[in-house]
């Protein structure tokens, strides 16, 4: 309770907020207009000033409250502001259902984001569940001819240094993802977007300007669109609610992206370190430091081991071992 200086308690009077008096487009795009100082679009235009949704008196009728407040919160209008809140989250966020209420591939190749498009600071939801966190990595992906034109481009710049990938195989992973986003048979696999998201961030980080006006892209779309992709990938790696299993796509994804990140021109040192870590960690837990051991090599003959995989695990662990010095 309130008290005066002579330590006696003082009465509160709670004064009711007045309500804004202003023109309705003022208050749509929250400019400061008032009745004594109006703006100078509302001077202009002679637009009337009209008083907003305040607190209703007690000797005043729902009718009479209506025709003074005509733009206040009525139950029309909260319903108008939750459609289109609705509409938007099914536009920006799209789910396996509002996907196939399009009926066409049209529908879902709008849900991509063109590499000009791109926003640095588009963050998914940790607390999502696992469709919904990845339909809405899925929604970051660019267009089809975009994917391709940069896989074709991280190919032929950066893995000729790089040399880990098993370019064919991470074609057909590409290919595979955006079969079933539009076919939409099943839940695309996390790793997979990894793997596309680190690769994309490659393309990115090593443009030219051939890519570029094949993209209809600039130069700040190109660095928006690594750091994008470059967060989304360590998004996916930092979600201890829904880790990322062990594989060897995994690996890959991961060595690729801390190789992009320590050749990026703003250095990333800490963000380095922690997927060089985060890859020798998951590929510890895979053995594959005994990977060539005479053990391992029987064991392999016996399973009908993958010699793609194998070589792909072999070179992730001699990249790992040959920069750790």
């Amino acid at each position: 309770m309130k008290r005066n200086n002579a330590g006696d308690p003082v009465m509160v009077i709670h004064r009711p907020a007045r309500p804004a008096l202003s023109c309705r487009p003022c208050r749509e795009k929250k400019r400061r207009c008032d009745r004594n100082k109006p703006c100078s679009s509302c001077s202009q235009r002679d637009i009337p000033l009209q008083p907003g949704a305040g607190p209703t008196p007690a000797d005043s009728t729902p009718s009479s409250n209506l025709s003074m407040a005509p733009s206040g919160h009525s139950a029309f209008d909260y319903s108008d502001v939750l459609g289109r809140i609705r509409r938007l989250e099914e536009a920006v966020f799209p789910t396996p259902s509002n996907v196939h209420e399009g009926g066409s591939a049209s529908h879902t190749m709008s849900t991509f984001i063109s590499l000009s498009s791109h926003n640095a600071n588009t963050v998914p939801s940790s607390f999502l569940s696992r469709s919904d966190r990845i339909a809405q990595l899925v929604a970051q992906l660019p267009p089809v001819d975009q994917a391709m034109k940069l896989f074709d481009h991280f190919a032929s710049t950066l893995q000729p240094g790089l040399c880990i990938l098993h370019i064919p195989s991470a074609r057909d992973i590409l290919d595979s993802t955006y079969r079933v986003i539009l076919i939409g048979e099943r839940e695309n696999k996390i790793e997979d977007l990894l793997l596309l998201f680190s690769i994309f961030a490659g393309a990115t980080l090593s443009w030219t300007t051939k890519l570029l006006q094949d993209l209809n892209a600039t130069k700040g779309n190109a660095k928006s669109a690594f750091e994008t992709y470059t967060h989304l990938a360590t998004t996916i790696l930092d979600d201890t609610s829904q880790p990322v299993p062990p594989s060897t796509t995994a690996l890959a994804a991961t060595a690729t992206l801390a190789h992009v990140v320590i050749n990026s021109d703003e250095p990333f040192p800490a963000k380095a370190l922690a997927l060089r870590l985060r890859c020798h960690l998951m590929a510890k837990s895979m053995l594959l430091h005994r990977l060539d051991t005479p053990s391992s090599s029987r064991e392999r003959i016996l399973q009908g081991a993958n010699s793609i995989e194998i070589e792909v695990q072999r070179r992730v662990w001699w990249s790992m071992v040959a920069s750790d010095w």
